[in-house]
């Protein structure tokens, strides 16, 4: 959703395609440089924990949220599901604007 919406900003392509990739080569070495248990803020911003399943599921890590354990993948599944709901709602709030022009 990140990706969509940087290209949404851009008339050029190269600009978008450019960053995106930076972003990936970032969240690429957040995943390898924060992969220990002390750094959970860092594995729940990162999307590529959600896709390596070997750390996901190899040992259990929970969250306290409120009191209550939580699994660290759950937490950053929600993370990932509200942070696609506001790059959505600001692509529709980019394409309205765009629209009145």
């Amino acid at each position: 959703m990140s990706f969509l919406f940087i290209s949404n900003l851009f008339r050029n392509a190269l600009i978008p395609f450019l960053s995106g990739l930076a972003l990936i080569n970032v969240c690429t070495y957040m995943q390898e440089a924060f992969a220990g248990p002390g750094h959970m803020l860092l594995k729940l911003l990162n999307p590529l924990v959600l896709v390596v399943n070997r750390d996901l599921f190899r040992k259990a890590e929970f969250i306290a949220l409120l009191g209550y354990p939580i699994p660290s993948y759950i937490a950053a599944g929600v993370l990932t599901v509200s942070w696609g709901l506001v790059f959505l709602y600001g692509i529709k709030l980019s394409v309205k604007k765009r629209m009145q022009c």
